[in-house]
């Protein structure tokens, strides 16, 4: 009897397991983009974000960040912006993975961050404004991260 009980319980919890309980692990995708056109330092910025989401939590972003000028000194200071940036974050945190390319009149950084592979534990405790933005087992959530590209005067839209 004691058997059946045991037996009937753990078909019970792995109906439940199986079934109702499984998360959603679809991932998904949110675009944001943004066009800043800087007429007083002659360069415009035309950037896409994508965020690549499971349930409430981020898992990937990739950038594409492209700036255009007729000042061939701005094309340069973006471009080691951009790779000074990028290769301190990634050996202070891990996860980035990026190229710089530079032709004529513009500067492309493209760039996916895996978050994964990020130390996030360290970067909430050298950035502890972001702890806000995480939640309690430290993944980044996606509300979030839409909400700072969009303050930043970013559209983002759910793709499909």
């Amino acid at each position: 009897m004691r058997k059946e009980i045991k037996t009937a319980c753990l078909i019970t919890l792995l109906a439940f397991g199986v079934t109702g309980c499984t998360k959603d692990e679809t991932l998904k995708k949110i675009t944001c983009t943004l066009e800043n056109k800087n007429v007083v330092s002659n360069y415009t910025l035309n950037s896409t974000y994508n965020i690549n989401y499971v349930g409430k939590t981020v898992k990937s972003v990739e950038t594409v960040e492209k700036v255009t000028s007729t000042d061939e000194n701005i094309i340069k200071t973006f471009e080691s912006t951009f790779n000074d940036t990028y290769s301190k974050l990634d050996k202070e945190y891990g996860g980035y993975v990026f190229e710089v390319k530079t032709e004529n009149d513009s500067v492309t950084s493209t760039v996916s961050i895996d978050y994964s592979k990020m130390d996030l534990d360290k970067l909430v405790k050298d950035q502890p404004s972001l702890k806000d933005s995480m939640n309690e087992d430290n993944e980044l959530l996606v509300s979030r991260l839409q909400e700072s590209y969009e303050a930043m005067g970013a559209t983002c839209s759910e793709s499909k």
